[in-house]
């Protein structure tokens, strides 16, 4: 018998016996708050809510609103924009430009129209789709004391060393009182520098490292992880998410996240590659629960088992930009 039919034979007969549904601990979603969460166990969780999650079929809204009904469907960890005030604040706004005023269904002010930045009250009094309430960064604090197992995760789009150091001072100075509440934020960074600037600011817990905007390779990216064990996690567009880079993360022991994914099918194929979660504005534990309910098909199973004896070992030895 041939190697290929030895191994064909041998994926058919033991594979099913490995197939283990997701994890579903998480799953089942909550009305009210659940015990602390740990600064460290946020990764437990596969699924953060993008913008705070779809409300009503509108995303980007960022807004107490979407927050209160995805935390009730299950979701525990929040990507939130954020964005500095002209006075000095963080308020819950993924940008100030224009365009975002009519996407969020509202009527932009002078400044709004100019492309320029509002004042905290201002902001926080514009209605998002005539109905949401966007929120400064106290507000989020009162949302970490109310759901003590939520996480937000911060997508703060600046990478100006100045604008850095602003934004997090703003976030430091707003948990003055309960500066313990920071443990449960987790910042993104875009670049090396950038982690270093939040660092010179406040020493938070954990971190994730996305990748959209970052010059490093794959090598630096494994590099920098390994040196710096407060970065739990590294997030990803899907253009960089090949299966051999996914799970040399997870090797050096660090989960993967993958945005902004809102099909079950896609995600159950990145975690077949290694992904550990998602950034998604709509599918939430359940869903991911139920469309893993049957195990994968044998040609699958087969794919996979070639791949990692041929494959990887092959892919090791290129850069992730060639796959």
């Amino acid at each position: 018998m041939s190697r290929f039919s030895t191994l064909l034979l041998a994926v058919l007969l033991i594979m099913p016996v490995f197939w283990v549904p997701l994890p579903s601990a998480s799953s089942a979603p909550a009305t009210a708050a659940g015990p602390p969460a740990s600064e460290s166990d946020w990764t437990r969780h596969r699924l953060v809510a993008h913008g705070m999650g779809e409300i009503e079929g509108y995303t980007y809204t960022n807004t107490m609103e979407a927050f209160k009904l995805n935390y009730a469907k299950g979701y525990r960890l929040f990507e939130v924009d954020l964005q500095l005030t002209a006075d000095g604040y963080l308020v819950t706004r993924h940008d100030w430009q224009p365009y975002l005023y009519r996407q969020l269904g509202q009527t932009a002010p002078k400044a709004g129209r100019l492309g320029l930045p509002l004042s905290r009250k201002e902001a926080v009094s514009i209605l998002v789709h005539g109905a949401y309430r966007t929120l400064d960064f106290e507000g989020l604090l009162v949302l970490l004391r109310q759901y003590p197992d939520a996480t937000f995760i911060t997508d703060t789009k600046d990478t100006d060393p100045a604008t850095v150091r602003r934004q997090f001072a703003a976030m430091k100075e707003a948990a003055r009182d309960e500066p313990e509440l920071l443990r449960r934020i987790v910042p993104q960074f875009y670049n090396q520098a950038m982690y270093a600037e939040i660092e010179s600011v406040h020493r938070f817990e954990s971190y994730i490292y996305t990748l959209y905007m970052s010059p490093d390779t794959e090598a630096q990216t494994l590099s920098f992880v390994r040196a710096h064990p407060r970065v739990a996690a590294v997030t990803m567009p899907e253009s960089l998410a090949n299966a051999g880079y996914l799970r040399r993360l997870e090797d050096a022991g660090v989960h993967t996240y993958i945005h902004t994914i809102n099909d079950t099918e896609d995600m159950l194929r990145y975690i077949d590659q290694g992904a550990h979660g998602f950034y998604t504005d709509s599918i939430s534990e359940i869903q991911l629960a139920s469309a893993n309910a049957s195990p994968p098909s044998y040609l699958t199973m087969l794919a996979n088992a070639v791949r990692e004896l041929y494959a990887e070992p092959v892919m090791s030895f290129w850069p992730h930009r060639w796959f």
